[in-house]
């Protein structure tokens, strides 16, 4: 099915009209699209056209929109995949007995009239006044302060929390203790010193043990060593559990106060180990005010 189009046309005496023709040929003969305010074509104005034949023998006649077009109508045209070769061509003419042709065929229609002008915007009615703003009431006095009441009885000593912490040492770690201590509790701040409640060192052989001995203590910072454990222990083929004496009695005040918990080896040799034996120190302890 042919699609059609309004193509401009330029009649011999250079008056512009539009006509209806089909897309294919009209686009490739290069007519221009009409702007839609040309006229149409008068019934009585044959329009010039070039007839094209198909390999086929299909004809096909196409208008040419000017005078120049007709005398450059290419001898082949191909459309849509098809080469047409020009057969003949026609120039412009008017029909005799025009009046017989446009019997009872609708003319052209007429030009879109002219809009109307727009009317004139009615005023705007006036805006009502504001209402007046109510007066603010007036602030109420500020009451007197009440009388300060009596201060209540000192309620009984405060109680510190339970601090606990459990702190595997490896084999590595016992062997440098000469040299590297272990923090098992950070100093408790100024003005403390830490009471110890339980302290136990689980010695895990896993395998191995430590092969020779030290002396395995803990301590308040860098005094009052307490040994961990009696004897030949911690070089004993046995898992134990170590627990030391916890008796602060006539320790010097600032020896412990503010003072971390270390575990530490004061003896003149390092420990030596085989396997992976482990210390688990297991410690819980308050803190307590000095003054």
């Amino acid at each position: 099915m042919l699609t059609y189009a309004n193509y401009k046309y330029y009649s011999d005496v250079s008056d512009v009209y539009q006509l209806s023709l089909p897309s294919d040929f009209s686009a490739a003969l290069g007519l221009t699209l009409a702007g839609g305010s040309e006229v149409f074509l008068p019934p009585l104005l044959s329009p010039r056209t070039v007839t094209y034949r198909s390999p086929s023998g299909l004809y096909r006649v196409a208008v040419v929109g000017s005078q120049s077009d007709l005398a450059s109508a290419p001898s082949t045209l191909t459309v849509d995949g098809i080469t047409y070769t020009r057969a003949s061509f026609t120039g412009e003419s008017i029909q005799p007995y025009a009046w017989i042709q446009t019997a009872n065929l609708p003319g052209p229609p007429g030009q879109t009239g002219a809009t109307g002008a727009t009317g004139a915007t009615g005023p705007t009615g006036p805006t009502g006044p504001t209402g007046p703003t109510g007066a603010t009431g007036a602030t109420g006095a500020t009451g007197a302060t009440g009388a300060t009441g009596a201060t209540g009885a000192q309620g009984p000593p405060g109680t510190q929390p339970i601090v606990t912490a459990d702190i595997t040492v490896t084999a590595a770690q016992i062997d440098a203790l000469r040299t590297t201590p272990i923090t098992i509790l950070a100093a408790p701040g100024a003005g403390f010193a830490w009471q110890i409640l339980t302290l136990t060192a689980f010695k895990k052989q896993n395998g191995g043990g430590f092969t020779s001995g030290g002396q395995l203590v803990y301590a308040y910072g860098s005094s009052f060593n307490t040994s961990l454990y009696a004897g030949a222990q911690m070089t004993d083929t046995n898992d134990y559990a170590l627990q030391p004496n916890f008796s602060m009695s006539a320790r010097v005040l600032s020896g412990i106060e503010n003072q971390a918990i270390t575990l530490k080896n004061t003896g003149g040799f390092d420990y030596g180990h085989t396997g992976s034996p482990t210390l688990l120190i297991s410690i819980a302890a308050i803190k307590v005010p000095t003054a």
